[in-house]
């Protein structure tokens, strides 16, 4: 998983990444998360933003990019 995230991240902010995970929307069908779960791992990703300084103009254009990705993964309403 931390592979796949962090290739995702590096692809999805512009990085030479090559993303080698499956399609978000069938990987995460089955796992049934709720929107407080994935507002969860937003927090966790932003208190580790914080923890490293990132600025804060380039933590809301990747919190961005990983918020529009909620409609894939949240299956759970």
């Amino acid at each position: 998983m931390k592979k796949h995230l962090t290739e995702f991240l590096a692809l999805a902010t512009g990085g030479p990444a090559k993303y080698t995970g499956k399609q978000i929307e069938p990987v995460h069908a089955n796992l049934h998360i709720s929107n407080p779960e994935f507002d969860a791992a937003i927090g966790d990703l932003k208190a580790s933003l914080d923890n490293l300084k990132v600025p804060n103009l380039e933590q809301k254009e990747l919190l961005a990019i990983v918020e529009s990705t909620r409609p894939e993964i949240v299956t759970k309403r």
